[in-house]
């Protein structure tokens, strides 16, 4: 099995309108901005990177995230329904850990409310990720939503406090733009 990462940038953009699909069917409402602002974000700024994930050179999935500081914050990750179960997933989260060695990966996650998301949750268990309820709350993405508590993921190790809070301050400002005197 061949999986690689390969950075979407400005010059290498052309696995976006299926990427765009992929994100659409992947995520539910109340967890998706709109794709345009993704876009906008990894052809404006340095710290947004989006990889596409090919097996066999054909393609499988994403990965979107922030690069602050010592944090790889993961904002979404999916493969292609007709190729989950091939271990592609697993695959390409070695690569990205591998990738971003030397800093903490961090991600939101639903709680294990479904069979979906309890199947997600141990996906991120059995890569070694740490999950931990902080009684963290996802801003609302657009007007019509409202908050979102979700558990916070974490690899190599659990977050202390100081790093959750500021992994909370760069989620609220860098990806939802909001006031991160929201609910504490």
């Amino acid at each position: 099995m061949s999986v690689k990462l390969e950075l979407i940038s400005k010059n290498n953009s052309h696995h976006l309108d299926e990427i765009k699909n992929i994100y659409e069917y992947s995520f539910p409402p109340e967890e998706k901005v709109d794709f345009e602002l993704i876009k906008k974000s990894i052809f404006e700024e340095s710290d947004f990177l989006i990889y596409a994930i090919l097996y066999n050179n054909i393609l499988a999935g994403f990965i979107t995230y922030l690069k602050i500081n010592n944090y790889a914050i993961g904002c979404y990750f999916a493969i292609k329904n007709d190729l989950r179960g091939k271990n592609i997933g697993t695959e390409a989260l070695k690569l990205f850990q591998k990738q971003n060695q030397g800093n903490t990966i961090v991600g939101e996650i639903e709680f294990p409310i479904s069979q979906d998301a309890e199947r997600r949750l141990n996906f991120y268990k059995a890569n070694g990720f740490i999950i931990k309820d902080y009684g963290y709350l996802q801003p609302p993405i657009s007007p019509a939503s409202s908050p979102l508590p979700l558990l916070i993921i974490s690899y190599p190790h659990e977050l202390s406090q100081e790093e959750y809070q500021q992994v909370r301050k760069i989620l609220y400002e860098k990806v939802y733009h909001a006031d991160v005197d929201l609910y504490k």
